[in-house]
């Protein structure tokens, strides 16, 4: 299969759309809270961009178990008593993991001294803590039942719920905050949406696992060695979301320097400009893990010649879809809201930031692929350093505004990608 794939742009799209698709329901939720709250006052919009930082930053664990467990069930397609035997205690460990975090959430926020993010912010985010802490746990279980109907092929019905999941927070946002007007913390009703679609999610999930009469095998009798598999499917899942980690620990540290130096207005207005960057940043992700599988087919196989034509079928592809998503949001935001020029050349910079993150994704994921983990890594402390000076620099010798923050990824992000191309051409030549 992969030998065609890497031949026709038509098959390398059709391979990534399942990733493509669900990668998009899940930047969606993001951005409708955003757009849901932009109409309200400026002070919640500009809180929920660190609520939301602080709840991807729990859910990488989550996501990494997510994707581990997934492929062990793929591997055991044709084995569903195994699958059974790993699925039911998995359960537990997507639960006491979620507990774990939740009271993480609890006592960072029990601590954390409220100046440093302003006491009107702290006040919204204390309020916020229990759904927060709920809105975890059901995410973590709805993950768990991800993972398994993934893993054996239930790209469709996935997708049906997600779709429905998707319509259900949104409709509800609106209902509560805009129809029936609840006079409640506005953050407090976006997480009460996104809870219940959760919990829509995975009620939907377990029928279409009792639909696919899948129950009958999954409450088998336990298999040899399942322990033993669960363990090492967890661990490893913690070993490969260090990245991640850091990276999301950035995005908090981020939005508390920005919480402290911006007003609500400029605060809100880099919230959901950051919203969209998510979803015009799907296509890089979801091409990379396409990438991630075709360049290690033709590594392992000696196709290495069709390593450059695979890259570009990829780039194009993904290159055109982000273009797609940025010029429709700009289109949304340019008809939604009065935004000066400044927000609109803003969303604009953020398309060309995706089409850099795209490349310095595809080429970091055939690094990656040639073992080549130093120079991977190297190239996201080369970012995240220059990142760090370009802000700073801003912040002590201008008037520092979002747009410098913007300025600082893309500076950071053309010297990464330098770098990268360097190593990808030591690594590839005369292949």
């Amino acid at each position: 299969m992969e030998n065609d794939i890497i031949k026709s742009k038509k098959k390398v799209l059709l391979y990534t759309l399942p990733i493509l698709i669900s990668s998009i329901l899940e930047e969606a939720i993001i951005l409708s809270d955003s757009i849901l709250l932009s109409f309200k006052n400026p002070i919640y919009l500009s809180t929920v961009g660190i609520i939301d930082s602080i709840y991807l930053l729990l859910l990488v664990l989550g996501e990494s178990l997510n994707n581990a467990f997934q492929n062990y069930y793929a591997r055991n397609i044709n084995n569903i008593s195994i699958i059974g035997s790993i699925f039911k205690p998995s359960i537990l460990i997507f639960f006491f993991i979620s507990l774990l975090f939740s009271l993480l959430i609890i006592v960072s926020v029990k601590f954390l001294p409220p100046q440093l993010i302003g006491v009107e912010h702290y006040d919204i985010l204390y309020t916020c803590r229990w759904y927060l802490v709920f809105l975890v746990i059901v995410t973590y279980i709805s993950l768990s039942f991800n993972s398994i109907l993934i893993g054996l092929g239930k790209i469709k019905g996935l997708g049906y719920i997600s779709v429905v999941s998707i319509i259900s927070n949104i409709l509800l946002g609106i209902f509560l905050l805009y129809v029936w007007d609840l006079k409640i913390n506005p953050c407090v009703v976006v997480l009460i949406s996104s809870i219940v679609s959760e919990c829509i999610a995975i009620i939907l999930m377990i029928l279409l696992i009792f639909k696919s009469q899948l129950y009958k095998e999954i409450f088998k009798v336990k298999t040899k060695h399942s322990k033993r598999i669960l363990k090492i499917i967890t661990e490893s899942s913690i070993y490969l979301c260090g990245s991640d980690l850091v990276f999301n620990c950035g995005s908090i540290l981020l939005y508390i320097f920005c919480l402290y130096n911006f007003p609500n207005n400029m605060t809100a207005v880099f919230t959901l400009l950051m919203a969209y960057w998510g979803v015009i940043q799907v296509p890089a992700e979801s091409f990379s893990e396409t990438a991630l599988n075709l360049f290690s087919y033709i590594h392992v196989n000696k196709h290495k010649n069709n390593y450059y034509k695979v890259k570009s079928n990829i780039l194009t592809l993904a290159s055109l879809l982000i273009l797609l998503f940025g010029i429709f949001l700009l289109i949304f935001d340019y008809i939604a809201y009065d935004h000066s020029i400044v927000e609109l050349i803003a969303i604009l910079v953020i398309m060309f930031l995706s089409l850099l993150n795209l490349r310095i994704e595809i080429i970091s994921v055939g690094l990656f692929v040639r073992l080549k983990t130093d120079s991977y890594l190297f190239s996201k402390l080369i970012y995240g350093v220059s990142v760090v000076i370009l802000i700073s620099f801003f912040y002590l010798f201008t008037n520092i505004h979002y747009i410098h923050i913007f300025v600082s990824f893309l500076i950071s992000m053309l010297i990464s990608l330098t770098y990268l191309r360097v190593k990808e051409r030591n690594v590839w030549k005369n292949e």
